[in-house]
Protein backbone atom coordinates (compact mmCIF):
# COMPACT_ATOMS: atom_id res chain seq x y z
CA UNK A 1 0.00 0.00 0.00
CA UNK A 2 2.93 2.06 0.91
CA UNK A 3 4.12 1.77 -2.55
CA UNK A 4 0.64 3.55 -4.05
CA UNK A 5 0.41 6.09 -1.66
CA UNK A 6 4.16 7.09 -2.72
CA UNK A 7 2.71 6.64 -6.47
CA UNK A 8 0.17 9.39 -5.77
CA UNK A 9 2.15 11.76 -3.87
CA UNK A 10 4.74 12.03 -6.98
CA UNK A 11 2.06 12.94 -9.28
CA UNK A 12 1.25 16.92 -9.08
CA UNK A 13 -1.72 17.90 -10.93
CA UNK A 14 -0.51 21.61 -10.92
CA UNK A 15 2.16 20.64 -13.20
CA UNK A 16 0.18 19.09 -15.95
CA UNK A 17 -2.68 21.81 -17.57
CA UNK A 18 -4.18 19.13 -19.69
CA UNK A 19 -5.55 16.59 -16.93
CA UNK A 20 -3.49 13.76 -17.51
CA UNK A 21 -1.92 13.58 -14.03
CA UNK A 22 -5.48 13.53 -12.62
CA UNK A 23 -6.75 10.52 -15.02
CA UNK A 24 -3.18 8.45 -13.84
CA UNK A 25 -3.75 9.06 -10.43
CA UNK A 26 -7.42 7.93 -10.97
CA UNK A 27 -6.23 4.82 -12.15
CA UNK A 28 -3.54 4.65 -9.44
CA UNK A 29 -5.99 4.74 -6.62
CA UNK A 30 -8.18 2.31 -8.93
CA UNK A 31 -5.75 -0.13 -8.86
CA UNK A 32 -4.20 0.34 -5.11
CA UNK A 33 -8.11 -0.15 -4.13
CA UNK A 34 -8.53 -3.45 -6.75
CA UNK A 35 -4.83 -4.38 -5.18
CA UNK A 36 -6.50 -4.04 -1.81
CA UNK A 37 -9.75 -5.66 -2.23
CA UNK A 38 -7.66 -8.95 -2.92
CA UNK A 39 -5.90 -8.87 0.28
CA UNK A 40 -7.22 -10.63 3.55
CA UNK A 41 -6.35 -8.08 5.73
CA UNK A 42 -9.72 -6.54 7.40
CA UNK A 43 -7.09 -3.66 8.13
CA UNK A 44 -6.46 -3.00 4.67
CA UNK A 45 -10.19 -3.10 3.59
CA UNK A 46 -10.42 -0.35 6.55
CA UNK A 47 -7.64 1.70 5.24
CA UNK A 48 -9.38 1.41 1.50
CA UNK A 49 -11.94 3.95 2.66
CA UNK A 50 -9.91 6.94 2.94
CA UNK A 51 -7.97 5.93 -0.46
CA UNK A 52 -11.78 6.10 -1.74
CA UNK A 53 -13.13 8.78 -0.70
CA UNK A 54 -10.25 10.31 -2.41
CA UNK A 55 -10.93 8.29 -5.70
CA UNK A 56 -14.45 9.32 -5.43
CA UNK A 57 -13.17 13.58 -5.48
CA UNK A 58 -11.05 12.58 -8.91
CA UNK A 59 -14.19 11.40 -10.54
CA UNK A 60 -16.81 14.40 -11.93
CA UNK A 61 -19.72 14.71 -9.79
CA UNK A 62 -21.87 15.82 -12.73
CA UNK A 63 -20.98 12.69 -15.09
CA UNK A 64 -22.11 9.26 -15.44
CA UNK A 65 -19.04 7.52 -16.22
CA UNK A 66 -17.76 3.98 -15.95
CA UNK A 67 -14.41 5.00 -13.50
CA UNK A 68 -17.80 5.95 -10.68
CA UNK A 69 -19.53 3.00 -10.91
CA UNK A 70 -16.20 1.04 -10.66
CA UNK A 71 -15.73 2.47 -7.89
CA UNK A 72 -18.97 1.98 -6.20
CA UNK A 73 -18.40 -1.64 -7.07
CA UNK A 74 -15.36 -1.61 -5.27
CA UNK A 75 -16.53 0.28 -2.04
CA UNK A 76 -19.77 -2.41 -1.92
CA UNK A 77 -17.33 -5.24 -2.06
CA UNK A 78 -15.08 -3.39 0.50
CA UNK A 79 -18.39 -2.92 2.83
CA UNK A 80 -19.46 -6.79 1.77
CA UNK A 81 -16.23 -8.00 3.41
CA UNK A 82 -16.39 -5.56 6.31
CA UNK A 83 -19.74 -6.97 6.89
CA UNK A 84 -22.10 -4.06 5.61
CA UNK A 85 -23.65 -6.65 3.59
CA UNK A 86 -27.09 -4.75 2.70
CA UNK A 87 -24.99 -0.96 2.08
CA UNK A 88 -22.68 -3.18 0.10
CA UNK A 89 -25.26 -4.83 -1.92
CA UNK A 90 -27.22 -1.01 -2.56
CA UNK A 91 -23.53 -0.18 -4.08
CA UNK A 92 -23.29 -2.82 -6.43
CA UNK A 93 -27.06 -2.78 -7.18
CA UNK A 94 -26.05 0.76 -8.40
CA UNK A 95 -23.14 0.27 -9.91
CA UNK A 96 -24.48 -2.64 -12.22
CA UNK A 97 -26.95 -0.51 -13.26
CA UNK A 98 -24.56 2.22 -14.00
CA UNK A 99 -22.42 0.17 -15.84
CA UNK A 100 -25.39 -1.23 -17.88
CA UNK A 101 -26.19 2.97 -18.65
CA UNK A 102 -23.01 3.75 -20.10
CA UNK A 103 -22.87 0.41 -22.24
CA UNK A 104 -20.26 -0.99 -19.87
CA UNK A 105 -21.18 -4.76 -20.71
CA UNK A 106 -18.58 -7.24 -19.30
CA UNK A 107 -17.93 -4.48 -15.98
CA UNK A 108 -21.94 -5.25 -15.50
CA UNK A 109 -22.23 -9.33 -15.69
CA UNK A 110 -18.69 -9.45 -13.47
CA UNK A 111 -20.95 -7.11 -10.55
CA UNK A 112 -23.39 -9.39 -11.35
CA UNK A 113 -20.89 -12.43 -10.44
CA UNK A 114 -20.08 -10.37 -7.07
CA UNK A 115 -23.83 -10.01 -6.17
CA UNK A 116 -24.92 -13.83 -6.97
CA UNK A 117 -21.97 -14.81 -4.64
CA UNK A 118 -23.47 -12.85 -2.11
CA UNK A 119 -27.09 -14.02 -3.01
CA UNK A 120 -26.01 -17.77 -2.52
CA UNK A 121 -24.01 -17.35 0.21
CA UNK A 122 -27.24 -15.78 2.18
CA UNK A 123 -29.47 -18.50 0.65
CA UNK A 124 -31.36 -16.35 -1.60
CA UNK A 125 -32.16 -18.38 -5.07
CA UNK A 126 -34.86 -16.58 -6.10
CA UNK A 127 -33.17 -12.81 -6.14
CA UNK A 128 -30.17 -14.79 -7.88
CA UNK A 129 -31.95 -16.82 -10.86
CA UNK A 130 -33.37 -13.50 -11.38
CA UNK A 131 -30.34 -11.64 -11.20
CA UNK A 132 -28.91 -14.04 -13.65
CA UNK A 133 -31.51 -14.41 -16.00
CA UNK A 134 -31.32 -10.58 -16.40
CA UNK A 135 -27.61 -9.92 -16.61
CA UNK A 136 -27.55 -13.08 -19.16
CA UNK A 137 -30.30 -11.16 -21.33
CA UNK A 138 -28.51 -7.35 -21.06
CA UNK A 139 -25.53 -8.73 -21.78
CA UNK A 140 -26.42 -10.31 -24.99
CA UNK A 141 -27.77 -7.28 -25.99
CA UNK A 142 -24.89 -5.35 -25.04
CA UNK A 143 -22.68 -7.51 -26.36
CA UNK A 144 -21.97 -10.25 -29.17
CA UNK A 145 -18.74 -11.33 -27.62
CA UNK A 146 -19.69 -15.79 -28.09
CA UNK A 147 -16.83 -16.28 -25.76
CA UNK A 148 -18.12 -14.09 -23.39
CA UNK A 149 -21.93 -15.20 -23.62
CA UNK A 150 -20.79 -19.01 -23.46
CA UNK A 151 -19.32 -18.41 -20.01
CA UNK A 152 -22.27 -16.47 -18.66
CA UNK A 153 -24.45 -19.01 -20.01
CA UNK A 154 -22.56 -21.69 -17.75
CA UNK A 155 -23.01 -19.62 -14.62
CA UNK A 156 -26.61 -18.91 -15.14
CA UNK A 157 -27.13 -22.51 -15.90
CA UNK A 158 -25.74 -23.35 -12.60
CA UNK A 159 -27.75 -20.49 -11.10
CA UNK A 160 -31.05 -22.30 -12.11
CA UNK A 161 -29.76 -25.90 -10.67
CA UNK A 162 -29.16 -24.29 -7.18
CA UNK A 163 -25.39 -25.34 -7.64
CA UNK A 164 -23.43 -22.44 -8.00
CA UNK A 165 -19.57 -23.41 -6.55
CA UNK A 166 -16.85 -21.12 -6.11
CA UNK A 167 -14.84 -22.30 -8.89
CA UNK A 168 -17.14 -22.26 -11.56
CA UNK A 169 -17.64 -18.43 -10.27
CA UNK A 170 -13.87 -17.72 -10.09
CA UNK A 171 -13.85 -19.29 -13.89
CA UNK A 172 -16.91 -17.18 -15.29
CA UNK A 173 -14.70 -14.21 -13.70
CA UNK A 174 -11.45 -14.78 -15.15
CA UNK A 175 -13.01 -15.73 -18.72
CA UNK A 176 -15.33 -12.33 -18.54
CA UNK A 177 -12.26 -10.33 -17.37
CA UNK A 178 -10.18 -11.68 -20.26
CA UNK A 179 -12.88 -11.60 -23.00
CA UNK A 180 -12.83 -7.37 -21.15
CA UNK A 181 -9.42 -7.01 -21.94
CA UNK A 182 -9.08 -8.02 -24.86
CA UNK A 183 -11.81 -6.16 -26.09
CA UNK A 184 -10.50 -2.69 -24.22
CA UNK A 185 -7.27 -3.80 -26.53
CA UNK A 186 -9.37 -3.60 -29.43
CA UNK A 187 -11.28 -0.45 -29.40
CA UNK A 188 -9.77 2.65 -30.30
CA UNK A 189 -9.58 4.89 -26.71
CA UNK A 190 -11.53 7.79 -27.77
CA UNK A 191 -14.37 5.43 -28.40
CA UNK A 192 -14.56 4.36 -24.67
CA UNK A 193 -16.91 5.99 -21.98
CA UNK A 194 -14.13 6.89 -19.02
CA UNK A 195 -13.68 9.89 -16.95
Amino acid sequence: MRDFGKALSILDPRKDASGETERVRYAAVHNMLWTILQTPSLEALGDARFYLRYAHKLVPAHRRCLPRYQLYWIEGMILIRLGSGRRGERLLHRAQAGCREVGACFEMALIGLSISELYRDEGRWTELEELAAETFSQFKVLSADAEAIAALKLWKDAVDERSLADELLGKVAKKLSARMRRHERATPRRARKTV
